[in-house]
């Protein structure tokens, strides 16, 4: 694939490069089966589930094409984008004692939203800032679909369509066929009564798979997905077609999961949810009149008349809208310096399974906790050579690794059991109110060191209340259990 002019997008910590259309569809066009390109089409609720399932965050940012879907991510990045006044000044006051500090940021943030709402209605209902001029521009999925098709039909390629319609019911693919006569359609398909096409899955928080479906989990979860394997090796289609359903990321799993296995070859493959219901044979989709969706209204439209989506829409508008306000005000504020604890022991780790109190803390991490003693501007120097510590900073880290140890565990370990103290990354974490407000109103992101310890046994820990459980599970196979943020910790 050669290489683009290109919009690197961060909305909510997820950062993709977006294209526009004419780009997409010469990239998809001049494509051959050894690229296997993935694209995903990224709309607001794409953005708020990658921060609640770390797992997902991480498939999006593999993604090798993506465009924005719809004006509310094309405002969300322009919006980001912009200087923001209200945060540089807030940043300035980060000195304040905490009993003034946190009652002031809710002050703030609660200006910041009405800022954010005001502009978002300016921008996606009244049109009166048009912010679509340029890169990246808003690219609909469900309508791209067919650009997806037209260009199967002029290269008489094949088309395989996973999901979708029940083949029982030969009217939408008869409609396709008469459209586009000269693509070669292929359909693997799935009972409509089955869990893969109810579009969602049972919470198991008690299971050492995540409650949240993951790349290692997913045939797990829907096994019946493994004869789409076998279909698309044999079948070879040059376009792929994931028509799972978009409510719980079941698509864009599918899509990474077959980029990362190179004997499966193809030339696109990208989620489409029910788009091509929409030419009729398959379940009715009802979509909002032209001038709604003129009007930026196709989200009021759907809360009225499709009550089974008024959950997820309201998700999509509401929650969105308070994530990138506090992202907005979020930006300029400090790093907190963190410690992250691997104790191992008989070829098994020490993992936390926490409770999903504060978004985006799900599935299994490692027992870390903050640096509270650092002066933050020792600590700001100490970030231009993370790795040379000195003797009181060392001393320090390795003072608070064993007391969160002690503090979620139970377990009191010396700090002579400290084999080494290396640097790993600057965490940005899931955007939340309440996480800023539980460090103070002061942090966003994280310096995350390592203390690496080895016992010559497995205590039994016992978890505190930030804990479902505290267990050790074996160091074999920890990309199955450990998200990849916190797994990148682990060297």
């Amino acid at each position: 694939m050669n290489s683009t002019k290109t919009n690197q997008v961060n909305i909510l910590g997820v950062s993709v490069p977006v294209l526009t259309k004419v780009i997409l569809l010469d990239i998809i066009g001049k494509s051959k089966t050894s690229d296997r390109l993935s694209l995903y089409f990224l709309y607001s609720e794409f953005f708020l589930r990658a921060n609640r399932n770390p797992f997902y965050k991480d498939v999006l940012q593999k993604a090798k094409l993506a465009a924005l879907d719809g004006r509310g991510s094309v405002w969300a990045w322009k919006y980001l984008e912009s200087d923001g006044l209200l945060s540089k000044t807030y940043s300035r006051l980060l000195f304040l004692p905490k009993i003034i500090l946190v009652p002031l940021f809710l002050i703030v943030f609660g200006l910041q939203l009405i800022l954010s709402f005001l502009d978002g209605w300016a921008n996606i209902v009244s049109k009166k800032i048009d912010y679509t001029k340029g890169l990246p521009e808003a690219i609909l999925g469900r309508d791209f679909v067919y650009d997806l098709l037209q260009l199967a039909d002029q290269k008489a390629w094949k088309v395989a369509v996973i999901g979708g319609w029940d083949s029982k019911n030969g009217v939408l693919a008869d409609k396709i066929q008469v459209k586009y006569p000269n693509l070669i359609l292929q359909h693997w398909f799935a009972s409509p009564d089955s869990n893969l096409m109810r579009d969602k899955w049972e919470n198991d928080l008690d299971n050492p798979y995540p409650d949240h479906v993951t790349t290692q989990n997913l045939f797990h979860k829907f096994p019946e997905l493994e004869s789409v394997v076998d279909f698309l090796k044999i079948n070879k289609p040059d376009i792929i077609l994931v028509a799972l359903g978009g409510a719980s990321g079941k698509q864009e799993t599918l899509i990474n999961y077959l980029q990362e296995k190179e004997y499966i070859k193809y030339r696109l493959a990208t989620g489409i949810g029910a788009a091509l219901d929409h030419l009729g044979g398959g379940i009715e989709q009802k979509l909002a009149p032209v001038w709604v969706q003129k009007l930026g209204l196709e989200w009021l439209f759907r809360f009225v008349f499709l009550p089974y989506r008024r959950g997820r829409v309201a998700d999509s508008i509401f929650t969105f809208w308070y994530w990138v306000s506090l992202q907005k005000l979020l930006v300029n504020l400090r790093i907190r310096p963190t410690v992250v604890n691997l104790v191992t022991a008989n070829r098994q780790i020490l993992t936390a399974l926490r409770k999903p109190i504060i978004t985006g803390d799900i599935g299994w991490s490692f027992i870390q906790g903050g640096v509270e003693n650092w002066k933050y501007s020792e600590f700001k120097k100490q970030l231009g050579k993370p790795n040379n510590l000195d003797e009181n900073n060392f001393k320090l880290i390795k003072e608070t690794a064993v007391k969160e140890l002690k503090e979620e565990t139970t377990l009191e370990v010396p700090t002579t059991s400290i084999d080494q103290v290396y640097f790993s990354q600057i965490e940005y974490p899931s955007v939340s109110l309440l996480r800023t407000l539980v460090l103070g109103a002061k942090y966003f992101s994280q310096a995350k060191w390592v203390a690496t310890i080895r016992l010559e046994n497995n205590p039994a820990p016992t978890a505190n209340w930030e804990n479902n459980r505290i267990d050790w599970l074996p160091i074999e196979g920890l990309e199955n259990y450990v998200v990849p943020e916190k797994l990148i910790d682990f060297k």
